[in-house]
């Protein structure tokens, strides 16, 4: 595959927050330009990728490629601003972080349950974040089976490691028994002791890639 595809040595990003580094990606505009400068989309905000914006896989969507989407999108959890809606054929994943849930360690947010959404449907509320990279995975190796002899654009952004870090079990066991033995008499979302799994983390997003690279 990597023969076969070009290869970026590096990029630059404006701003360090996810909404205007994802618009960016998804646009090769400057956040500023196109109305993502201002800060973090949270549940049920008015705003979003306008969309009238041409995107990425709106681009490849009219070169013949299929075009998929697996992970977190954070562009905009309303209708209009999802990526059905701008570009991709499908979807599955998060309207925005995982920790805009009820475990928000800012006391002054109120959150819903987080949303699993498969194309404009909930399908989960407050699904197991351990297993997110491995499902994301799973649908972004799926969708390359399916469409391995055609053009298609596949992007895969992954929730973690945004905090609070998690992974499956495999990789979880990993991790330095005093971190397991804190976890285990986690009542709500322990973020600082999360905050030492980011290494583990990592090895799954390497596993994930590697899957990717070879349905």
């Amino acid at each position: 595959m990597a023969d076969l595809t070009a290869k970026a040595e590096a990029i630059r990003l404006e701003l360090g927050d996810a909404d205007p580094e994802d618009g960016a990606l998804m646009t090769g505009s400057y956040p500023k330009r196109i109305g993502l400068a201002g800060g973090v989309f949270l549940a049920a905000d008015h705003h979003g990728l306008h969309p009238d914006e041409i995107t990425l896989a709106e681009l490849m969507k009219s070169a013949g490629y299929a075009t998929g989407m697996f992970g977190k999108w954070h562009l905009g959890d309303q209708p209009e601003f999802l990526p059905t809606r701008q570009g991709f054929d499908e979807f599955f994943g998060l309207p925005y972080s995982h920790d805009i849930h009820p475990y928000h360690t800012n006391p002054k947010h109120h959150f819903p349950p987080l949303p699993l959404m498969e194309m404009e449907t909930v399908i989960e509320a407050e699904p197991d974040a351990d297993y997110l990279t491995q499902r994301i995975t799973e649908r972004a190796v799926d969708f390359i089976g399916r469409h391995k002899d055609e053009a298609f654009f596949l992007y895969v952004p992954h929730p973690v490691p945004h905090r609070p870090i998690h992974m499956s079990p495999a990789f979880m066991q990993q991790a330095p028994e005093a971190i397991l033995a804190n976890l285990k008499n986690e009542t709500s979302v322990d973020y600082k002791t999360r905050d030492k799994l980011y290494n583990y983390a990592i090895r799954e997003i390497d596993w994930s890639v590697g899957r990717s690279s070879m349905p």
